[in-house]
């Protein structure tokens, strides 16, 4: 009876997986293996590499409505994690709680990850933490013999496992500054001699100079001026506040049986659907078990 409940837990077919390469239904990613987010026992970010995406035929599904007006569509057996890490039953969720989500953004010309739980990492750090299994820290006091990851094709924004390598800090400089003063040099004698309106279209350049020229004028930023106490004032919780976790608004069953599907995660079974957290299948291949179970009987 286990592995058959086991099967249950599923969701919809066009709930939407955060995998490295982007947001994708969960029905197109059937018999691939995307490399996907999860948490790790200590809430920390982790990208790990599906070992399966499958279909799980026909299921009755509950649709869970957030506070941000967006939904989860799953079976009411699957486990969503709450924000303090916990996993509980969507069936058997209440109206107001707090659910763990999962936040990308750029920061600094590259993208940083982040969930309820606070803590953050750059994504190529987390990427090579797959690909090596080690941490590099980002922090003071770093020697030019420590480690640190370095982008092939100088795209900070493509953190696919084969753009990243481990270098020192001193070959990454070098590395580095050859790449950029190769570039340098082939902008300069591009544009040597050249005007703005020659080197860029006329309309651009106006755009580029008004909005310039407007964004300067009587505008003055929020927080100058302001001590540190103030500004820690603007965020009572401390910096952590200026992401939200969703608060469960509803549940509703939802007429008829639904296409479901489900994914395997090694390690931390769990992964981001619809930009919160849930609990992966992370029992065995449940259909051989089962047709296993009746050879035997028979």
């Amino acid at each position: 009876r286990g592995a058959n409940m086991g099967i249950l837990r599923c969701l919809a077919g066009d709930t939407l997986v955060s995998t490295l390469g982007g947001k994708r239904p969960i029905r197109e990613l059937v018999d691939q293996h995307p490399l996907l987010y999860c948490l790790n026992n200590q809430n920390e970010i982790r990208i790990r590499q599906a070992s399966k995406v499958v279909y799980n035929g026909k299921r009755k599904l509950v649709r869970v409505h957030f506070d941000d007006d967006s939904w989860l569509d799953c079976t009411d057996d699957h486990r969503i994690m709450l924000s303090n890490g916990e996993y509980r039953e969507a069936g058997k969720l209440q109206q107001f709680d707090s659910i763990m989500v999962f936040y990308k953004k750029t920061s600094n010309e590259r993208y940083d990850l982040s969930s309820t739980a606070g803590k953050n990492i750059a994504e190529h750090i987390a990427v090579m933490e797959y690909k090596k299994g080690i941490i590099v820290e980002e922090k003071e006091g770093r020697t030019s013999e420590s480690l640190c990851v370095h982008h092939i094709n100088e795209n900070p924004l493509n953190n696919n496992p084969e753009n990243l390598e481990l270098l020192t800090i001193s070959a990454h400089a070098k590395k580095h500054l050859s790449t950029l003063l190769t570039n340098q040099q082939r902008i300069a004698s591009d544009r040597r001699g050249k005007t703005l309106d020659e080197v860029y279209e006329k309309e651009v350049v106006k755009q580029w100079k008004k909005k310039m020229s407007d964004a300067r004028k009587g505008k003055t930023p929020w927080n100058k001026g302001l001590t540190s106490e103030q500004y820690l004032k603007h965020y009572q919780d401390g910096m952590k506040n200026q992401y939200s976790n969703h608060k469960v608004i509803s549940i509703e069953p939802l007429e008829g049986e639904h296409d479901v599907y489900d994914i395997q995660v090694p390690e931390f079974h769990n992964f981001v659907a619809n930009n919160i957290f849930v609990h992966n299948c992370d029992h065995p291949d449940i259909r051989e078990f089962i047709h296993c179970k009746d050879d035997i009987t028979k």
